[in-house]
């Protein structure tokens, strides 16, 4: 698979094939999550890099769940998680901004 998979195509390659390589495809996302924070070390530095990485894999697992839930039909637990999944969005948006904010003064 293309490393670049959006998790869009993600999701359109679980709900055709009914969920079946849902967790390859959801790993495949978290090594990418994991190569972002990576790159990001030299210029946020090291704690921020693994801070980055860890938020960007819960919103990936997050994300997952939610299609998880909806090849499952599970509405309620589809929504259940994406009140979580939004409010990790939200703190990846904060956390960004205060790394630039950060990197800006130094």
């Amino acid at each position: 698979m293309d490393r670049s998979c959006s998790l869009y195509c993600i999701s359109n390659e679980i709900y055709s094939d009914n969920g079946k390589d849902t967790q390859v495809l959801l790993d495949r996302l978290l090594l990418n999550q994991v190569d972002i924070g990576d790159q990001l070390k030299s210029i946020v530095g090291e704690d921020n890099g693994n801070n980055l990485t860890t938020l960007l894999e819960k919103h990936i697992e997050l994300a997952g769940d939610v299609i998880k839930a909806a090849v499952a039909n599970d509405q309620m637990l589809e929504e259940k998680i994406e009140i979580y999944l939004i409010m990790v969005i939200k703190l990846l948006f904060y956390y960004l901004h205060s790394m630039k904010i950060n990197c800006l003064m130094k």
